[in-house]
């Protein structure tokens, strides 16, 4: 139930997806197709990171649970953790990187 742990296993799943792109693509672009997921997911999941400790700093927990006793405002957090899940999912305009790397691999 802790948020950092949470986040470092949602993008932990990059790495098997980058090993099938870079090790079984045929084409010379698939290192460009890698880089460019690498990046581009990690970049737009940036913001959850800033707001997991954002939440660290004012509440001095990142227990999910005991995130429920502080009166806060959680707009931001759950827009953060909306754009990082709009990224990984196959949706319009926000998954820019996965057809490329679907050709490469």
């Amino acid at each position: 139930m802790n948020l950092f742990m949470f986040y470092l296993f949602f993008e932990s799943s990059l790495i098997p997806t980058l090993f099938l792109i870079l090790g079984w693509g045929y084409q010379p672009e698939r290192l460009q197709a890698g880089v460019y997921l690498l990046f581009y997911t990690l970049l737009v999941s940036l913001p959850l990171l800033v707001g997991i400790f954002y939440l660290y700093k004012n509440c001095n927990t990142m227990n999910f649970y005991l995130l429920s006793n502080y009166m806060f405002n959680y707009n931001l957090l759950y827009l953060a953790m909306i754009l990082a899940f709009l990224v990984k999912m196959p949706m319009f305009l926000v998954h820019l990187w996965l057809p490329k790397a679907h050709v490469e691999a």
